[in-house]
């Protein structure tokens, strides 16, 4: 009997329209148009470039040069560095085509139009590189003999400081959005938990009705709804990952088991929602359905889908909230397993929906359990 009606339930949810379009449509059609958005942002606007610098040389330094040299070559070259004359030095750096102007002479002199981070970065270079030369210089002078040995050292020391990434994931900020977009599909998952509830009450629907005077226990017809929504929810969130994954080509940083196992757990937190508010028979269903959508919409909105440093907002004024937020904890679960990996922060988060989605189904049962018809 449960894997008949839970064949029934499947076909019903897929024939629900505006249930499908909700879960399924509007989420890819959401994503799609992030992606026109924010295609290319963060390689044009937010990973790091080399520098343009100028060189001014009004006295030979070969030593400056060679090292000048080492960090303007190469794929991930610190500068790009052109060797100019004083007044066409000061053409670029007035027309922002450079940062700075290096000015060797007796002197080694830093020439910036504005104070920023990659004018920070020169000086910073330079300050290091004369540190160094004045070492090595006062070395020779005193004893000569450990000149070697101090230079070995001082290569010693840069040699070691090593470019380390955080994460060898996907860092780009706006990654964030499509975790939110396949947050929202899973938890739009509700419209179809909300049909859940209405089909075992017979005040409310047809399908209540006739299941009220069927010869299949309460429980068995509610379980089967609710497996069947969350089935449906399930495939309709994963079809909305492989949309973005495979066909839009987002990099989410988290690993494919990852992505399928945070989707449908969340899957099932948006189904038991549905499912518990649409349980409350007493209210008007449109107002309930109104309510239920927006909702869902100011829980995404908190989590940052519209507004990107929302969520961090709301963790400087309200942290406990994000604890609790459904949006949140899903968005929250793709991004601590795409910097951090698995760690108590992202079980923290996966046992929270766990028991948010228990206490959902058992208040839904609860409140359907609870009501008895007089006549159908």
């Amino acid at each position: 009997m449960f894997l008949r009606l839970l064949k029934y339930d499947i076909l019903t949810n897929m024939r629900n329209a505006q249930s499908m379009f909700w879960v399924l449509a509007f989420p890819i059609i959401l994503s799609t148009f992030f992606n026109i958005a924010f295609s290319g942002l963060y390689e044009g606007d937010l990973l790091f470039e080399s520098i343009p610098a100028a060189v001014v040389y009004q006295k030979d330094n070969e030593a400056l040069r060679t090292a000048l040299e080492a960090v303007s070559s190469g794929e991930d070259a610190l500068f790009e560095i052109k060797e100019l004359s004083s007044e066409r030095a000061n053409e670029l750096l007035k027309d922002g085509k450079v940062k700075g102007i290096i000015n060797v002479g007796d002197e080694i002199t830093l020439s910036v139009k504005s104070k920023g981070v990659e004018e920070s970065i020169i000086k910073g270079f330079l300050d290091r590189y004369l540190v160094s030369e004045k070492i090595i210089t006062d070395c020779i002078k005193t004893d000569p003999s450990r000149a070697q040995d101090v230079i070995a050292s001082i290569s010693a020391e840069v040699s070691s400081i090593n470019e380390k990434p955080m994460s060898a994931k996907n860092l780009d900020p706006y990654v964030q959005y499509f975790y939110n977009a396949i947050a929202m599909a899973c938890l739009y998952g509700a419209f179809i938990g909300f049909s859940a509830a209405e089909n075992n009450q017979g005040s409310i629907s047809e399908v209540g009705a006739r299941k009220c005077i069927s010869p299949a226990s309460q429980f068995v017809s509610v379980s089967a709804s609710l497996a069947g929504s969350f089935i449906i929810n399930s495939v309709c969130a994963l079809l909305a990952v492989i949309y973005i994954k495979y066909l839009l080509k987002i990099n989410f940083g988290v690993p494919v088991y990852a992505l399928i196992g945070i989707s449908v757990l969340a899957s099932l937190l948006g189904t038991s929602l549905g499912f518990m508010i649409g349980s409350l028979g007493k209210i008007k269903r449109q107002v309930l359905f109104s309510v239920m959508l927006a909702v869902i919409m100011l829980m995404c909105f908190l989590s940052g889908l519209m507004v990107g440093n929302m969520y961090g907002l709301v963790q400087y004024y309200a942290p406990w909230f994000n604890k609790i937020n459904p949006a949140a904890l899903i968005n929250d679960s793709f991004y601590t397993i795409n910097v951090y990996g698995v760690c108590g922060r992202l079980i923290r988060n996966l046992g929270t929906m766990i028991t948010e989605s228990a206490l959902f189904i058992v208040c839904g049962i609860l409140l359907i359990r609870r009501r008895r018809y007089a006549s159908l």
